[in-house]
């Protein structure tokens, strides 16, 4: 509670409520109470952009991007991936792989404005960890993996195609619970047409990971 603008400061007191019912007993309380300093404001998180990036989706194995970006015909084995175009990052994603496509599909039969924000959620996380992916490859990158020079292409090509599955699979269930947990959120966003990713759990403790993006 505020106090009182002449209200001085280690003053004391006593609240009293009652509530009276038609009929019913009257119900009351109170509570001491003293004057303290005005709590101080909490500093505004700060927010981090993410530089300029797209999506593209891959509508599964017949679409002729698929053999384009030289993806395998097991869905399962093949989530996403990235390229430069342009100088921006251009994010392919597979719309069948099978952790995304059912937890879409689901909330598509239920709620197709939570699918769509599911759908938008789920792009921003492989985005993000397509730009961490870039970071971390870079010549002198302070952490992530190191170019291995005697490493196998298609050895480097499956590592991570293995890893953009996993966020995958990351992404769907955490867009999932995110949308689910926040109706709120979700109708707002839907109102005004944007959408609030989720961190990346890969990179949780980085400094420089993106946690909150605007």
């Amino acid at each position: 509670m505020e106090g009182a603008s002449d209200a001085a400061l280690g003053q004391t007191g006593t609240i009293r409520v009652e509530l009276n019912r038609p009929g019913l007993p009257a119900l009351s309380d109170e509570r001491s109470y003293q004057i303290a300093p005005t709590a101080p404001a909490r500093p505004a998180a700060r927010a981090v952009t993410l530089p300029p990036f797209d999506h593209q989706p891959v509508e599964g194995p017949e679409d002729p991007r698929w053999a384009t970006l030289g993806w395998l015909d097991n869905i399962n084995t093949v989530a996403s991936s990235a390229e430069m175009e342009n100088g921006t990052p251009m994010i392919y994603y597979s719309t069948v792989f099978p952790k995304y496509a059912g937890q879409l599909a689901a909330f598509e039969r239920r709620d197709p404005p939570l699918a769509r924000c599911l759908n938008e959620r789920y792009k921003i996380w492989l985005a993000v960890h397509s730009l961490l992916l870039y970071q971390d490859q870079m010549p002198g990158a302070a952490e992530g993996p190191q170019p291995r020079t005697e490493e196998d292409p298609e050895i480097a090509e499956a590592r991570e195609r293995g890893e953009r599955c996993r966020t995958a699979t990351l992404a769907a269930v955490f867009a999932a619970r995110d949308v689910q947990l926040s109706p709120a959120v979700v109708e707002s966003e839907e109102r005004w047409g944007r959408v609030s990713p989720v961190p990346n759990p890969y990179r949780a403790n980085r400094a420089d990971a993106p946690r909150t993006v605007s």
